[in-house]
């Protein structure tokens, strides 16, 4: 994995497709040049099968309700369309469609923002063709997946300061640890932990554990693999 990138697995959703079964996949992005190699690389590499490509929001919804794929791949800068209205639009419709949103937006379109609005992958553009196709997978297979070029992002001044047991407790999150998880790893009680959860979810402004990793991440608050278990104990 590069050290520009961060990426995060987090809880399963759905059962895994079976092995022999690949992941249906249809791609909404304008840049059609793009999308037609993405798609090669999918059915040639990723052992997908892509149904189809559609340049807007749209086309993109009458092929879902044509193919029902596994996965949606979505630019959500598309021309003459709220991409996140686009991507409400899909998880009000096809509940089980599973969305990886795709973007060169991200100032527009952070991670944050489109994992509270339902997405269950974001891939920051320009990132490895490997790490896009991890990311389908991933989503593919009930995973949330996230990949951040950590490269293009500057930490802020403005980002809170966190106690060290603060910080045990976010780094874990981003592990997709559950509150008794967490609880059990640092010695403390599951209420405990969620009191450090609201306390954080208040510090970073944020409405909720999603937003909260995701913006952790963007800011360089909590690097990512961390070895937080071996951390002393702190109050």
């Amino acid at each position: 994995m590069g050290t520009t990138e961060t990426l995060v697995r987090s809880a399963r959703f759905r059962t895994e497709p079976t092995e022999d079964e690949p992941l249906s996949v249809v791609i909404v992005d304008d840049h059609l040049g793009i999308a037609d190699m993405l798609a090669e690389s999918l059915e040639l590499h990723g052992g997908c099968q892509v149904l189809g490509i559609a340049a807007d929001g749209p086309a993109g919804l009458a092929l879902l309700e044509q193919h029902r794929p596994d996965v949606l791949i979505l630019d959500v800068g598309l021309p003459g369309s709220d991409g996140i209205e686009v991507l409400q639009q899909v998880r009000t419709i096809h509940p089980d469609v599973r969305v990886l949103v795709w973007t060169g937006h991200a100032d527009q379109y952070p991670s944050q923002l489109v994992l509270d609005r339902g997405a269950h992958g974001y891939v920051g553009k320009p990132a490895r063709l490997s790490i896009l196709l991890t990311g389908v997978h991933e989503v593919g297979q009930g995973h949330r997946f996230v990949a951040v070029d950590m490269s293009r992002l500057a930490p802020s001044p403005d980002t809170p300061q966190l106690t060290p047991r603060e910080r045990q407790v976010l780094e874990l999150l981003v592990l997709d640890q559950s509150n008794e998880q967490i609880a059990q790893q640092l010695g403390v009680s599951p209420q405990t932990v969620a009191d450090y959860i609201t306390q954080l979810i208040r510090k970073f402004s944020v409405q909720s554990r999603t937003g909260l990793v995701a913006y952790a991440l963007h800011q360089h608050s909590v690097p990512f693999p961390s070895n937080v278990g071996n951390s002393p104990p702190a109050a």
